[in-house]
Formats: C-alpha cells, sequence, structure tokens
C-alpha cells in the first residue's frame, strides 16, 4: 500500500482523474480506493483536496457526456455492444430492460433530450 500512496502523493490530482475517468467509462478499474486514498493524504496536505475532488467530478462528467454521446448517437446497438462483452450476454439487453420497465422507469435519462442509453422514472408516454 505504501507504493500506491507514493505514486499517488507523487503524481497526485492528475492520477486521480484519469483513475475515475477510466473506471467511469467502464473498465474494471476501482475508483473508490483511490479516492479514499487520495482523501487520506489530502488530510496530511501531500494533495490538494479541492483539486482531486474538480477533477474527479470533471472526469465523472467527461465519461458520463461520453456515454451519452454515445447513446445518442448509435442507440441499442451501444447497448448492445456492451451486453456482447458483458458476462452474460444472452439475456442482457432484454433483463435491463425489463428490470427497468418493472420499476417504472422509462428511456430518457436526466438529460434535457432522450437518448437510447438512459432511463428516467416515469409513466410510459403511452399509458397517460
Amino acid at each position: 500500500m505504501d507504493s500506491i500512496a507514493s505514486q499517488l502523493a507523487h503524481y497526485g490530482v492528475p492520477l486521480v482523474g484519469f483513475n475515475v475517468l477510466l473506471q467511469q467509462l467502464g473498465l474494471p478499474i476501482p475508483a473508490v480506493p483511490t479516492m479514499m486514498l487520495a482523501g487520506a493524504l489530502a488530510v496530511t496536505g501531500r494533495i490538494d483536496f479541492v483539486g482531486a475532488f474538480a477533477i474527479a467530478v470533471a472526469a465523472s462528467l467527461l465519461a458520463d457526456l461520453l456515454w451519452f454521446w454515445a447513446g445518442r448517437r448509435f442507440g441499442y446497438p451501444v447497448l448492445r455492444f456492451l451486453c456482447r462483452i458483458s458476462l452474460s450476454p444472452d439475456t442482457c439487453v432484454r433483463q435491463t430492460e425489463g428490470i427497468f420497465e418493472r420499476w417504472g422507469f422509462i428511456w430518457g435519462g436526466r438529460f434535457l433530450t432522450p437518448d437510447g442509453m438512459h432511463f428516467e422514472y416515469g409513466s410510459p408516454p403511452h399509458t397517460g
């Protein structure tokens, strides 16, 4: 753990941002341990807390915008691609849609215009 802490203290804020970006893009890289370690290092004054927080938020937003763009541009093919590389590609799309629709979510998301990747809570348009 000391080598990770020393690397984080040396590269600091950019490493936090890069780690969060890769994790938010979907790579199986945990960001939470890095963020916790960065918080501990920030308390001791070894890295800048505000900078680490700001770059983590910015990296998260950047990845979210990239996924939004991919969903808006390509729609279902993006979901099918993600399901193809998942551990259970046979039922991924059907299960994803079914789970969200069962709990009252519809396609859309938290963006102003609906896209093909996000659900939002509400009733489907055809039921009023």
